[in-house]
């Protein structure tokens, strides 16, 4: 911890003396502490499996907030096309020093605690009533909602035009998302014993509709464009395989990165569609075209596209606060109730006079550089997020929490076997890579509903299991009368 304290106590040396201009020498910097404070705190808290949070959680950090101050700005600042929205150039020294003082708040906030002896989940005994008829229940639910999105949005998925977006999808995809993503959690824990072998063995012997369903949820999510629900779905099965099934070795981990970053650079480019094409012409065969045209790989950074573009949004948010001041939690206020549908909406307009999104990081930051009425939007990011509802104090005291409660995570299920840690730090793997860009609860609603599903459905299989009891009892004591 000490040493913890020592590399966050130079961050914020760094940020007070940080020049009110850009510095490329600065930024190098700030840029070589982030790496060798990165490279000491994933030896620290490494656990035997390199697809762990804080590996994914750092890579993507990095892409967000420090190459393009380092790599790119000083070579061609207007290489990605979001750079063309101008913003104010001479916040970039000032905003990376920030990013550094929120990733070594989050090394001191995991480093406080002591280091555990690793063991893998497979020779974990979980404490869970029926695993099988868990994974029979949320097998049944994610069917159902599957269903539903195919029923009522068929023809949006077929066009292109669908998306997570909107009341009704996002509230059906999370909800086929969460039962889905808990019966795998579900599935591998208890056949985990039955896959392990090759990988081909692996996939003979895995759950069919599992498997099937998930591979098609995947290419009509990817065709569309939509990656933010492939992604967690990955990231999540991935890390099961690699804690249930086989550790993924560091060559094979940095495999998996080179090719998800590829495919995402892709589908950046292969998603920008003409609507003034015929529906016809927006067919799978145009979408690979499209792509295949417009994608660029000069060097290995362009496969690094979909996220270094978001680190304007460090600049424009920071600076934002500076100008017109912070908004005191307003946007993380309403994130309170994002588990009860629409509850959102009403809060806002009672206490705010306003709406979610108006009152969002991600908003204000695409109003800036779009104009009020935008078609599309620039995202946020996650410290300029938080520097906007309550600056650097924020920063340091929000990202020293998130340190802390993700090795909580890991050492409650590595010295406690508790499920319910085990599903909550799942859910945030699957946010590990999409939690730099996005705002700070934006993982809320998906980690609160995957813990009452399954306290839910753990509930009904419970009172079941009595009535079964209570019957078979019932017919003991009549065949003794």
């Amino acid at each position: 911890m000490v040493t913890a304290l020592v590399i966050f106590l130079i961050a914020i040396a760094l940020y007070i003396f940080s020049p009110d201009t850009y510095s490329h020498y600065y930024c190098i910097v700030i840029f070589t502490l982030f790496i060798l404070s990165s490279i000491w705190f994933l030896i620290l808290t490494f656990d035997g499996n390199y697809f762990n949070f804080h590996l994914i959680f750092i890579l993507s950090f990095l892409f967000v907030n420090f190459i393009y101050p380092v790599f790119i700005y000083p070579v061609d600042k207007d290489y990605f096309p979001v750079y063309k929205h101008a913003f104010n150039e001479d916040i970039i020294t000032r905003a990376t020093s920030i990013a550094l003082v929120g990733i070594t708040s989050y090394f001191l906030g995991s480093s406080i605690f002591r280091a555990v002896n690793y063991r893998a989940l497979k020779d974990y005994h979980f404490h869970i009533i029926s695993p099988k008829s868990i994974i029979l229940s949320l097998t049944f639910l994610s069917f159902i909602f599957f269903i539903l999105i195919l029923m009522i949005f068929w023809e949006g998925i077929i066009l292109g035009r669908f998306g997570s977006t909107g009341d009704a999808n996002q509230y059906l995809i999370a909800l086929f998302q969460i039962t889905f993503e808990l019966a795998l959690i579900f599935e591998f824990y208890h056949s985990g014993d039955k896959l392990r072998g090759s990988f081909r063995y692996f996939i003979r012997n895995f759950n069919r509709y599992l498997l099937i369903i998930g591979l098609i949820f995947t290419v009509l999510f990817l065709r569309i464009g939509d990656r933010g629900p492939v992604i967690q779905l990955l990231l999540i099965t991935i890390s099961l395989y690699s804690q249930f099934v086989a550790k993924l070795n560091f060559r094979k981990f940095i495999f998996l990165v080179l090719i998800g970053m590829f495919i995402l650079t892709f589908i950046a480019y292969a998603r920008t569609r003409d609507d003034t094409l015929l529906n016809s012409e927006n067919s799978l065969s145009v979408y690979l075209e499209r792509g295949k045209e417009k994608m660029k790989v000069n060097s290995f950074l362009d496969l690094g596209m979909d996220l270094i573009v978001n680190n304007r949004n460090l600049y424009v948010g920071i600076d934002y606060a500076n100008t017109h001041g912070y908004s005191y939690g307003k946007d993380m206020f309403i994130y309170m109730f994002a588990a009860v549908p629409r509850l959102p909406i009403f809060m806002a307009d009672l206490v705010f006079n306003s709406t979610p999104r108006e009152l969002g990081s991600a908003y204000i930051i695409t109003r800036e550089a779009l104009g009020p009425n935008p078609t599309w939007g620039l995202g946020t990011n996650l410290i300029a997020d938080i520097y906007m509802n309550f600056g650097l104090f924020g920063v340091i005291i929000f990202m020293f929490l998130l340190g802390v409660i993700i090795r909580k995570l890991q050492i409650t299920i590595q010295t406690k076997s508790n499920i319910l840690s085990l599903i909550v730090y799942l859910f945030l793997i699957s946010f590990s890579l999409y939690l730099p860009r996005t705002a700070y609860f934006s993982p809320l609603r998906y980690v609160l509903w995957a813990i009452l599903l399954y306290l839910f459905v753990k509930a009904f299989i419970r009172l079941v299991i009595s009535k079964q009891k209570e019957s078979l009892n019932s017919e003991n004591w009549n065949n003794i009368d």
